[in-house]
């Protein structure tokens, strides 16, 4: 029986050896409930450990993955399967690196577990990439969250990729109920779905942008939007989405057409002023004429410049109406 045990684990650290020899990786081995680490190589990842270390999870492991780590464990060791999971450690130089670690379990013809052998590789740099992503993907939501604009991104296929929450309000829709679904499928009446998939398949083709103007039934009733569509190009200089931008112009368009009934109506009010300030004139020309022909006895000539003084008070109210209206425009 000795004997037995004796050449299990001789064969299970060659193997381990072996396993060292061919792999880039972290190495290490396990006593079968974890409780000791009988050997690490940390290929300058982390610290090696070349003798049996029971305080290997508070020497390698963040304290905050620790729980984690050892759930993971009893698992595995329950099951006896493979264990496997990706968690953040302290590497050599003391900052924290994130690895990717599997051990299998080494059973015993009783079918006893008799140590694990694992591997972990370094993950940090992916893991750095993604929390840089996340950090972008924040600030741009953060962003687009908080525009007035409706921001979006279509797939080829004219299904949405994404939409911001202004978007999602105008929809009545949440984020699982829009993405990956098309105008027609969101509600869109069929001629406005229609049109924005041709926009998205020009885009795509022409490589440029596109603006047009539309009105569309939302939640806030039926508006009026100005929208921009460009094209979002891959690594290999490819179309592989459009994006889009759409701003509710209803108030602006609103307000131009109440400008431009009130400059309809200005133009109306100095035509007919134009005509009133002429009508004054003839009276005023008249008396002044016929004053300068006839030598007048006072009754008359009074007459004469009471036609002119009335004449002259109208026009003073014309011209004080004509200021007004030149002050508003």
């Amino acid at each position: 029986m000795k004997l037995d045990a004796r050449h299990a684990l001789q064969e299970s650290e060659e193997r381990f050896r072996a396993l060292a020899t061919a792999t880039s990786d972290v190495i290490y081995r396990m006593n079968p409930d974890w409780t000791e680490m009988r050997h690490l190589t940390g290929r300058e990842f982390i610290v090696d450990t070349l003798v049996p270390e029971k305080h290997w999870i508070e020497r390698y492991i963040h304290p905050d993955d620790r729980e984690i780590v050892k759930a993971a464990i009893a698992a595995a060791i329950r099951d006896k399967r493979l264990f496997e999971l990706e968690h953040r450690v302290v590497r050599v130089d003391g900052s924290l690196g994130w690895t990717h670690s599997r051990a299998v379990p080494m059973i015993s013809r009783d079918g006893e577990i008799t140590e694990w052998i694992g591997m972990a590789s370094d993950v940090t740099a992916r893991h750095e990439s993604q929390e840089t992503l996340l950090a972008q993907r924040r600030l741009y939501e953060a962003i687009l969250t908080n525009t007035p604009d409706l921001a979006y991104v279509w797939g080829r296929d004219h299904r949405f990729l994404y939409a911001n929450e202004g978007l999602l309000k105008v929809w009545g829709r949440t984020w699982d109920e829009a993405i990956g679904r098309n105008c027609l499928e969101l509600g869109y009446e069929p001629w406005h779905a229609e049109m924005h998939d041709r926009e998205i398949d020009q885009v795509a083709a022409t490589k440029l942008p596109v603006r047009g103007q539309v009105p569309f039934n939302g939640t806030f009733g039926r508006r009026e939007y100005d929208y921009v569509l460009v094209p979002v190009f891959g690594d290999n200089g490819d179309v592989v989405a459009v994006a889009g931008t759409t701003r509710d112009v209803t108030d602006l368009k609103q307000l131009e057409s109440s400008l431009r009934e009130a400059d309809r109506r200005k133009d109306e009010f100095l035509a007919t002023l134009a005509h009133e300030l002429r009508n004054p004139l003839a009276p005023i020309r008249n008396a002044v004429h016929f004053m300068k022909l006839h030598k007048l006895p006072d009754e008359e000539l009074n007459g004469a410049r009471e036609i002119i003084d009335r004449q002259v008070q109208h026009m003073v109210r014309l011209v004080e109406d004509l200021l007004d209206v030149s002050r508003i425009t």
